[in-house]
């Protein structure tokens, strides 16, 4: 009932955004704060990336043949 309440009564909740596009090197998997976390590749072994709002950083895994970013929660990265 309240929400009916709340939508008959004309009262409009409306939200502002910013939409941000980035030139990201592959495909993003994972966003905390600022952060984002992806895999890149192309052609050759694939690696994963940290975009901290300002500089990416490549993630790879010593004697990997490739390595994947899928997930960021504050500063743990996963993937394999």
């Amino acid at each position: 009932m309240a929400l009916f309440l709340f939508l008959a009564s004309g009262v409009r909740v409306s939200a502002q955004y910013t939409f941000t596009t980035l030139d990201l090197p592959g495909t993003a998997y994972g966003i905390s704060g600022s952060n984002i976390v992806g895999t890149a590749g192309g052609m050759g072994p694939s690696y994963g990336f940290l975009y901290d709002g300002s500089s990416y950083t490549t993630i790879a895994v010593p004697g990997a043949e490739a390595t994947a970013a899928h997930g960021i929660s504050g500063s743990n990265i996963v993937g394999y």
